[in-house]
């Protein structure tokens, strides 16, 4: 199990690494952090079907077809663990040789939508402060690792739960 654990979490860590550089030319160029927010949440979301997957077959062909909620949550939440590690590194090094000026970028687009906004000029000025404070923060490799490693890890986790919800199965 633990050869195909770590297989599997590399697996679904590089398919949502290949997935997000191909859809990267979708939003990078006019800098749309939206489009490039829900691209991204997508790969995630698509790469983690590798959970259900492993976890799957890891009970149909080590098991004979039974599995606890707990093993198949375990084994679940082991996949997320390795593809959230391979996440933060490829975003890491997407960060720092891609698009070094990320931090001015995103808080120039960030500033630019918090203008736009409904919000009074006192409310702007505050949101503006704590995200030009945020994205100072995010300077640290240490933070900019943690809020990386929660963008991808939270997600994982739920769908690691979902499939062991629906893919336990009990002795008959």
């Amino acid at each position: 199990m633990t050869r195909k654990v770590l297989i599997f979490g590399l697996a679904t860590g590089f398919i949502n690494i290949i997935i997000g550089l191909s859809t990267a030319p979708l939003w990078m160029e006019h800098m749309d952090f939206s489009t490039g927010e829900i691209l991204g949440y997508v790969s995630i979301l698509l790469a983690l079907t590798m959970v259900y997957i492993e976890v799957r077959s890891y009970r149909d062909s080590e098991l004979d077809g039974v599995i606890s909620f707990g093993k198949a949550l375990g084994v679940g939440v082991l996949i997320v663990l390795i593809a959230s590690v391979i996440y933060v590194i490829g975003w890491s090094l997407y960060y720092k040789y891609m698009m070094p000026d990320f931090q001015d970028r995103f808080l120039d687009y960030s500033i630019m939508q918090i203008n736009q906004s409904d919000f009074t000029e006192t409310e702007k000025q505050t949101q503006i402060k704590e995200m030009t404070s945020w994205m100072e923060s995010y300077k640290n490799p240490l933070v900019m690792m943690a809020f990386t490693f929660l963008e991808f890890f939270p997600i994982g986790f739920i769908v690691a739960l979902i499939s062991a919800f629906i893919l336990s199965r009990k002795k008959s």
